[in-house]
């Protein structure tokens, strides 16, 4: 929880809100840029569209094709959001600087990943091309998509009720590959 403080108090704005449903709501990228303002149903969320290729197309499974709880502290952020946008129904949710939608791999280079290294989340040394030293992050959409069902899991008494959270088709692909333990301190 602490990292997530940290990596949300790096961005203000749209930026604060993108990253607050990645870790809260735990959508993939493509759906969480494919929302637009009429997604946003009093305290549900419709995932029903994702960005392919630079389009909205269908989201990833018939489970996916759903609604996502808004929990009432980020439906406060999101109303407040909205405010600031236009009024066209179908708008993008979180626009892209050029109006269009964000294309995933534009919003990690430019948006998350450089926000996670002024946060000091995941944090390591790397070479760059040309030799030099470079801080890079390891974080990503599936780190915060596994920090959502890492987190979701651990006050969830089901499994089944992360697997619904993360829309996913079957329990066992939410166990295996999402949601890991949380160690004591």
């Amino acid at each position: 929880m602490e990292e997530c403080q940290r990596l949300l108090s790096a961005v203000v704005g749209a930026d604060h809100l993108a990253i607050r449903i990645l870790i809260q709501l735990g959508l993939r990228s493509e759906e969480l840029f494919a929302l637009r303002r009429d997604d946003v149903i009093g305290d549900v969320l419709r995932i029903d569209e994702a960005i392919v290729d630079g389009l909205p197309a269908p989201v990833k499974t018939d489970a996916s094709d759903a609604s996502v709880y808004i929990p009432p502290d980020l439906q406060i952020e999101m109303r407040g959001w909205l405010e600031c946008l236009g009024p066209d129904p179908r708008g993008w949710l979180l626009p892209a600087p050029k109006g269009g939608p964000w294309l995933a791999q534009n919003y990690l280079n430019r948006v998350l990943k450089p926000a996670a290294v002024r946060a000091r989340v995941g944090v390591f040394t790397r070479r760059s091309g040309k030799g030099k030293e470079v801080e890079s992050t390891d974080v990503n959409f599936q780190v915060l998509r596994r920090t959502c069902a890492t987190l979701f899991g651990a006050k969830a008494k089901d499994p089944r009720d992360t697997q619904a959270q993360l829309r996913h088709s079957d329990p066992t692909v939410t166990l295996r590959h999402y949601q890991k333990s949380i160690p004591a301190n």
